[in-house]
């Protein structure tokens, strides 16, 4: 058994991949934990005889360690893991989760040298675009559509969702161009995003990750920080590959070989 299994247990989705010699062989996203156990555990279960171990990270991982046997780890630790795996030499990841978004900044090796997180308000989430999406009548890709196509960015003064949602409606009541306002939203979580890597420190290469990662957001940000944030195919799993590799068996040391007997130097002889 060579492979080892992650699972990132999100507030909204949960992602599962196996690893085997450092490549993601099998990836697989189910809903959140408290909906889509049975599913899940039906995933990992029928995978239990390839696996050497499993690595859990996310809301729900002490859950899922205690019913499966996994090591649990913390979302930033697995995403500085799951960056040395799949972008190695990145300086910097954000993530884009379902309801918190994280900055970080990393050393050679995936060493994670700071972080900060914004889990205490919805705006710069997932959830935060789902919802304006949704106000503007349209589905998460189409708002990202409609937002690179449009030639300038409303500005989008509040901060919270529930007040930037209300914010939205009166724009287009007043005639605001859904695709400026669209644009307006990825530039107001880009400028907080911003705000938070100029408190961690930023270099690059340089990576925008998770559900909420888009095309838009990805160039607002590199136009607010002067820095290209790039986008991975696999970035929705960046914790899940961490939680894997950081579970898998460390490699055995071979056996010293026994010590030559000591010779005697003798008179004469050369030191």
């Amino acid at each position: 058994m060579t492979a080892v299994l992650g699972l990132d247990l999100g507030s909204r989705r949960t992602k599962a991949v196996l690893v085997e010699k450092g490549t993601v062989v099998e990836r697989a996203v189910f809903q959140a934990w408290a909906f889509d156990r049975a599913a899940i555990a039906r995933w990992v279960e029928a995978r239990q005889a390839q696996i050497a171990r499993l690595g859990a990270t996310g809301y729900a991982r002490q859950a899922a360690a205690a019913q499966f046997g996994a090591e649990a780890l913390t979302e930033i630790r697995a995403f500085g893991r799951g960056a040395a795996v799949l972008v190695p030499g990145a300086r910097t990841v954000v993530d884009i989760g379902g309801q918190d978004a994280k900055a970080i900044a990393l050393a050679p090796g995936g060493q994670v040298e700071a972080f900060e997180m914004n889990d205490r308000c919805a705006a710069g989430t997932g959830k935060f675009f789902e919802l304006l999406a949704a106000t503007l009548g349209l589905d998460f890709t189409e708002l990202d559509a409609l937002a690179l196509a449009a030639a300038e960015a409303a500005p989008i003064t509040s901060t919270c969702a529930v007040f930037a949602e209300s914010e939205i409606v009166g724009r287009l009541a007043e005639g605001a161009a859904p695709g400026v306002l669209a644009r307006g939203v990825f530039r107001a979580v880009a400028e907080r995003l911003a705000a938070m890597l100029h408190r961690v420190g930023f270099g690059s290469p340089a990576w925008l990750v998770g559900g909420g990662a888009t095309a838009c957001l990805a160039r607002e940000l590199g136009a607010c920080l002067g820095l290209e944030f790039r986008l991975h195919p696999d970035g929705a799993f960046f914790g899940a590959v961490g939680a894997a590799v950081a579970a898998a068996p460390a490699p055995a040391v071979p056996a010293a070989s026994p010590a030559a007997p000591a010779v005697p130097v003798t008179q004469g002889d050369p030191a």
